[in-house]
């Protein structure tokens, strides 16, 4: 046998101030071992990296402080993405989520690969996604619950163009602790209502009503207006909430006409029911009045309130008074636009008001007779206030001979001729301008 002295040379500068560490892999041997990285691997080898370490003095190290940081790191992550729930913008929460994870992972790797520390990203990826998941889902299920509250409330008594404007903001839009603004307010009632159903089964009456204001309130919705109540034969409505709009006088008197072909729609469906014809009256004033929900902690109602609101409802009454199908207050008739055309019927101190305003009643400019009509009643109404009762009665007289759509000129030149009859025998007081009291609420 060939012997060889010593070490060989290749051999010793080979491992010379290295440490050698000789060991098995075999199965059969039982030192395979598993590890964070690898699910097989010699024991052998992790007494090798471990003297590595050693020798190199490379340690991972976890300071006392740690913990605590990562405390903080997850009371951060879950005070922000509850915030940017909060907020109520679901993409915003998801960049918001991803992003603290991706930075609570990436400093963790950043720390272990550079200074050697050991900090763990776990909590901080999992706070983030309890969080935001369960956050958004429920915000999901609130908005949606509010959503269907809204079209609940909203979905007979506006269009659908507004129910989704309210939806997108309804704290703006519904104004839950109210806010003053300037609203068109508009009362429809059913002219000679009692007449018409007295004695008629109930199932009668319900027919006449639900067929008369169901058309009236579909013309009503189409042209923008808030259904704000029904009231027996009645039914109230607004402009300008709960989306503002500049032009709701505008669109309010642009509603009236086709407010008259809907009553003549209805009735032509009450004829053919079997049913009476019904007539109109239309009350429209336009002024400041508070808006918003109101009513009982139970029960609440997006209605407004306001002397504007109350003048409306005093208007819808004078139309019997004078005649004509609508009277409408002085703000509103000063909008009229081109094609329509206000026509001043008195002056009028309104019960519960001081200050007497003007009423008016709107027709379409096209109306024959029209002009004639505003004519000698602007000529008979100018003598009335003056107190020469001769010209204005005979004014009036010929204001009588007139005849016009929608209106009774015959019945409003009596009831001026009815006064100057008055004035006659009791003069009015110093200081009268042509107002007249009215002591009716309807």
């Amino acid at each position: 046998m060939l012997e060889t002295e010593g070490i060989d040379p290749k051999l010793e500068a080979l491992i010379s101030g290295r440490i050698i560490l000789i060991g098995s892999s075999a199965q059969g041997l039982f030192d395979i071992r598993s590890t964070p990285l690898d699910d097989q691997i010699a024991g052998v080898t992790l007494h090798a990296e471990i003297i590595e370490q050693i020798v190199a003095g490379a340690f991972i190290k976890r300071p006392d402080w740690m913990r605590g940081l990562e405390l903080l790191i997850v009371a951060l992550t879950g005070l922000g993405l509850t915030l940017l729930n909060r907020a109520e913008r679901p993409v915003v929460g998801a960049i918001g989520a991803i992003g603290l994870s991706g930075a609570a992972i990436g400093g963790g790797l950043a720390a272990f690969l550079h200074l050697g520390i050991l900090f763990n990203p776990l909590m901080p990826v999992l706070t983030a996604v309890l969080v935001y998941l369960p956050g958004t889902t429920l915000g999901y299920f609130a908005k949606d619950r509010a959503r269907r509250a809204i079209r609940r409330q909203f979905a007979w008594f506006l269009p659908p163009s507004i129910i989704a404007q309210i939806e997108a903001n309804p704290d703006a839009a519904l104004t839950p602790e109210g806010a003053e603004r300037e609203l068109s307010v508009i009362f429809v009632d059913m002219r000679g209502f009692s007449t018409v159903t007295e004695g008629m089964p109930p199932d009668r009456v319900v027919a006449l009503v639900n067929t008369f204001l169901s058309a009236v309130a579909e013309t009503l919705v189409d042209h923008g207006a808030t259904i704000d109540k029904f009231m027996g034969d009645a039914v109230m409505a607004f402009w300008n909430a709960p989306i503002m709009r500049p032009d709701h006088a505008v669109a309010a008197l642009l509603a009236l006409d086709d407010l008259n072909d809907a009553a003549e729609r209805a009735n032509v469906a009450l004829t053919a029911q079997g049913l009476p014809r019904v007539d109109l009256a239309i009350g429209l004033n336009t002024g400041p009045a508070s808006v918003g929900l109101m009513g009982s902690r139970d029960r609440l109602n997006y209605t407004c309130i306001g002397d504007s609101v109350t003048l409306a409802a005093r208007l819808e009454g004078l139309t019997r008074s004078y005649g004509v199908r609508n009277c409408v207050g002085p703000e509103t008739a000063a909008r009229c636009p081109d094609r329509l055309r206000a026509v001043e019927l008195d002056l009028i101190a309104v019960k519960g008001f001081r200050r007497p305003v003007a009423v008016s009643t709107v027709l379409d400019r096209a109306t024959p007779g029209l002009d004639d009509f505003a004519s000698i009643l602007s000529e008979a109404r100018k003598a009335y206030a003056s107190r020469d009762w001769a010209v204005a009665e005979r004014a009036f007289d010929r204001l009588a001979g007139i005849t016009l759509p929608l209106c009774n000129p015959r019945q409003l030149a009596q009831l001026y001729l009815a006064r100057i009859a008055e004035f006659h025998r009791t003069p009015p007081p110093d200081g009268w301008a042509g107002e007249h009291i009215a002591t009716a609420k309807r």
